[in-house]
């Protein structure tokens, strides 16, 4: 039986919280993931008290008359509930008020994944609701990437479950299962991570081993007698207690030959210098690469602030609608986190860059350190100081690991040692870590490079095996048969003047926002819901129900350019970026989108004319609307361009059109839609339509195979294509590259 929650299922979890809620309790429910969370709390929401509250506050601040108010119904009888969702994503910070016990009359909700099966410990549990599923992180050996699956999970881990209810108090656990299925399709334990986990710095290391075992088999070492075969890296895995699969070990050996860890995709393959170095650093495979390319191309600082930022969580503020639950709030917290993570971006949509800006910000401030020296940097550029002493802890670990690797007065060394004088910290003749005085001089203002282009050839060189491309713009004429939305949309822009970069729109909105006579008031009512402030011009196309809002206005809007397109304003950014490959749209476009979470649905409350209106009459619209995504016809729709293996993995495929050969499908990536790239467009809106490239730093599969969850993606031009070509199939195309030393 496939592991997925069917419909009904939140219901029934409704039904059973408000039957188990007592008062001075938490009550946990057990759910797989962050999507099936966000889901239930906004069932369970019209049951959450605060939120009741706060929409008394509401109605009470739409009357004149303080006394007239509507009246809030408890549900749930005498107990009261407060919902609290609990993930890995949600910031600790933010979710501190579900560690208090609950006060008299009021019960917990927890909405938890796995975070709170062992991890974190919750005040006076009295009862669990367990859907016995998970969601865990699987290696696909075929597509050579991490998938996230939803999987069942073992008995050893629902007796665990249930084991946080009744520890201070008499508690009960309830599985929505059969016990003939826990007993007998249930697996007992969890299966070892070395069998599903990829094995890449494993058999490095294995292959390390193994060498120094022959020389030591040579030099008589080894005691005679030992029945184990420990000639081959395989073979050496083979002898552990649960040996991995034979599948894993070649889908490691042959990503280490693409990454370049090892010289060619065979058992008798060599180590390079970069295996060498990715096997001293604790860092995924493509970041190792991003350094030992900073090394060569003499910017190591750069790319220790990139693969820090890369490795550690995300440092900007993350506000979310499970933690937050009054929307203005939400509107206003997401508007500073967004302007932050643009003007670190600075137009050059790279999330590397972004990253490593940010931390050179930090630097320039002096590099405080501590909650109350850094409070001032943390509010100007909205970060969590939590996260970023994280982000700035790896970065000291990297420098000094590659300050120990690296020869003393080397270029490398030199720079790398200036970064760790920066963060207070060096490294002393016994190699060991000790604190330093903020250097005097000035010297630490150059350890960044200020050359651009450099610093994406250097992203494009360490994740060039991961590449997404945009091909075929939707918003292009098809020629001939029927026109996709993208294609209507651009038409209707055109055709109404409405501004290409700063224009985005809803598809079929709320009926009844449009059957009063306050249609346009209502529509920009929920505008300002959702990004706290109005369209300059808004228009509905009836026929195709669509409903555009225009940031730009109508001022010189009919000024055209080559094609067609309708060129902005002359000042609509506020200084030309010579440094950006698309032409992005406005900052209101990507804030519609990040109110939602990138969902493809999502729901908005706020009060339409006639709920005014309403309120007045002593009524109330007591359910929000439910919004689609917002759809901006020259957004950039990125695909992974999946390994020769993921395509063929016998590697007998037949040729173009042969007996065999089928059509593979695309995988679509899906980039952080917190970030600038998440919503990236190119508005130029010229002919012919121009495709894109980009790479990222990771590539995580969802067990649908259609799409995939991408990191660190940076937008590139069709100028890196020499960069790519020598490592997107390297068995294909045997080519190979390095370094000049004498130019």
């Amino acid at each position: 039986m496939e592991p997925q929650i069917t419909q009904g299922f939140d219901e029934l979890c409704k039904e059973l919280i408000q039957q188990m809620a007592r008062e001075k309790c938490t009550l946990i429910v057990f759910l797989p993931g962050i999507a099936d969370i966000t889901s239930f709390y906004e069932c369970m929401a019209p049951l959450d008290t605060s939120r009741a509250d706060r929409r008394s506050s509401l109605e009470t601040s739409w009357r004149d008359n303080d006394d007239v108010r509507p009246s809030g119904n408890n549900s749930t009888g005498e107990v009261a509930l407060r919902i609290y969702p609990m993930h890995s994503l949600i910031p600790r910070e933010e979710q501190e008020e579900v560690f208090n016990a609950p006060p008299a009359g009021v019960c917990h909700v927890v909405l938890a994944s796995n975070i709170a099966e062992s991890s974190l410990t919750l005040p006076s549990v009295c009862a669990i609701i367990d859907l016995a599923m998970r969601r865990s992180i699987q290696y696909d050996a075929r597509r050579l990437m991490s998938c996230l699956v939803t999987t069942w999970c073992s008995q050893s881990s629902c007796k665990q479950r249930s084991g946080r209810s009744g520890r201070t108090m008499p508690g009960r656990a309830v599985r929505l299962i059969t016990r003939s299925f826990f007993d007998s399709e249930m697996v007992e334990f969890d299966p070892p991570e070395m069998l599903n986990a990829p094995l890449t710095k494993l058999y490095l290391q294995a292959k390390q081993l193994t060498s120094k075992l022959d020389n030591m088999w040579e030099k008589g070492l080894i005691p005679e007698g030992i029945e184990m075969d420990l000639t081959t890296p395989t073979k050496l895995l083979g002898e552990v207690v649960q040996p991995p699969s034979t599948t894993l070990v070649e889908a490691a050996i042959r990503e280490l030959a693409d990454v370049g860890c090892i010289n060619r995709p065979f058992e008798d393959a060599l180590i390079t210098p970069l295996g060498y170095i990715a096997m001293a650093l604790p860092c995924e495979l493509r970041l190792c690469r991003l350094l030992y390319l900073g090394l060569m191309l003499k910017c190591p600082c750069d790319a220790i602030a990139m693969v820090a930022g890369l490795t550690a969580a995300d440092p900007f503020s993350t506000p979310s609608l499970l933690v937050i639950k009054d929307q203005k709030e939400y509107s206003q917290k997401l508007k500073r986190s967004f302007d932050a993570r643009l003007w670190c971006d600075a137009g050059r949509h790279s999330e590397p860059i972004m990253l490593r800006d940010l931390f050179s910000h930090w630097i320039q401030a002096g590099a405080p350190r501590g909650p109350k020296a850094m409070g001032a940097f943390a509010r100007d550029w909205n970060i969590i100081p939590k996260k970023f002493e994280a982000l700035v802890s790896e970065a000291i670990d990297l420098c000094t690991r590659l300050v120990k690797l690296l020869p003393p007065r080397s270029h490398g060394h030199t720079s790398i040692s200036r970064m760790m004088s920066a963060m207070r910290f060096s490294v002393d003749r016994r190699e060991e870590l000790v604190k330093a005085q903020f250097p005097t001089d000035s010297e630490y203002k150059k350890i960044f490079s200020e050359d651009v282009s450099l610093m994406r050839a250097l992203v494009c060189g360490g994740f060039s095996d991961q590449l997404l491309v945009h091909l075929k713009p939707r918003w292009a004429p098809s020629g001939g048969g029927k026109k996709k939305k993208e294609e209507q949309i651009v038409e209707i822009m055109k055709k109404q003047c409405l501004d290409y970069r700063g224009t985005v729109c809803l598809l079929n909105p709320p009926q009844e926002l449009r059957s009063w006579n306050n249609a346009e008031e209502n529509h920009q009512r929920l505008c300002e819901a959702m990004i706290g402030e109005r369209a300059k011009r808004i228009y509905w196309d009836e026929k195709e129900k669509l409903l555009f809002y225009d940031f730009k206005g109508e001022a010189k809007a009919k000024r055209r350019g080559k094609g067609g397109a309708i060129l902005p304003d002359e000042g609509w950014d506020e200084e030309v970026n010579t440094d950006a490959v698309i032409s992005d749209v406005c900052p209101q476009a990507h804030r519609l989108h990040q109110f939602g979470a990138g969902r493809w649905k999502f729901n908005v409350s706020f009060t339409s004319a006639e709920d005014a209106e309403a309120l007045d009459a002593g009524g109330w619209h007591k359910e929000p609307y439910e919004i689609l995504k917002p759809i901006q016809p020259f957004l950039i729709s990125w695909e992974v361009v999946q390994h020769a293996a993921a395509i063929d993995p016998g590697g007998g495929g037949k040729g173009k059109g042969g007996k065999g050969a089928k059509k593979v499908a695309g995988v679509k990536a899906m980039p952080d839609w917190r970030n600038p790239v998440g919503f990236c467009c190119h508005a130029a809106g010229t002919m012919p339509s121009e495709e894109h490239l980009g790479v990222c730093a990771s590539v995580q599969g969802l067990e649908s195979g259609a799409s995939a969850f991408v990191a660190g993606a940076t937008v590139l031009g069709l100028n890196h294509i020499p960069l790519l070509l020598t490592t997107i199939d390297p068995t294909k195309w045997q080519g190979k590259w390095g370094f000049d030393y004498n130019s």
